[in-house]
């Protein structure tokens, strides 16, 4: 893989905090797509994160949330009946908002973006620190000469099936910390995203 991503997150009784780094690219070049017409400048990006979030991990219903460098969001609810495969069904409900605040920066040779999700539109009020189905995709486009490569990576082993709930990772026990910001000591404990 040409780029890395990693991540740390924590939590407080409102809100789950996202600090991931990104290295392998240039926020000047993603965000640089000459290409788009005035139609799409309100379609995401090629590269992007996307989160993906089951409240209870015994049932298919999760939530999906796509996060472009630029800022731009998309996010549905996607209930069990929607079915693990793409495209969705139209049971899925692209009118859920999920309230997310979303900052992005540069430093040196990485990219970080700071994600503030409330716990309420994610109906993870009971299960915040119980445990609960996560996974963070990251979608990398990086121009190598005349040809495009396009990667993926994944922090929980999904092997392709990124939709399937039964693959996510389970987050137990979150850290939870008073409301702050992010600090170097965040930095250097961050996990890797390496499939």
């Amino acid at each position: 893989l040409k780029c890395s991503t990693q991540f740390k997150l924590y939590s407080d009784k409102e809100a789950i905090f996202i600090l991931i780094e990104f290295k392998g690219q240039k926020l000047s070049e993603i965000n640089n797509d000459s290409s788009k017409t005035p139609k799409d400048k309100q379609k995401l990006l090629k590269d992007n994160i996307t989160l993906f979030i089951a409240p209870r991990p015994e049932i298919d219903d999760h939530y999906k949330i796509s996060i472009d460098f630029s800022g731009f969001i998309e996010d549905c609810f996607l209930p069990e009946k929607a079915g693990h495969g793409y495209p969705y069904t139209v049971r899925a409900d692209c009118d859920w908002d999920s309230k997310i605040k979303c900052a992005v920066n540069t430093e040196k040779d990485s990219i970080f973006m700071e994600l503030e999700i409330p716990i309420e539109p994610l109906a993870l009020q009971k299960n915040l620190f119980n445990g609960f189905g996560f996974n963070i995709i990251r979608n990398a486009s990086i121009v190598d000469g005349k040809k495009t490569i396009n990667e993926s990576s994944s922090w929980s082993h999904v092997n392709g099936d990124i939709w399937d709930t039964k693959k996510f990772g389970l987050l137990q026990g979150m850290l939870f910390k008073e409301p702050q910001d992010f600090t170097k000591d965040d930095f250097q404990n961050l996990d890797q995203m390496t499939n």
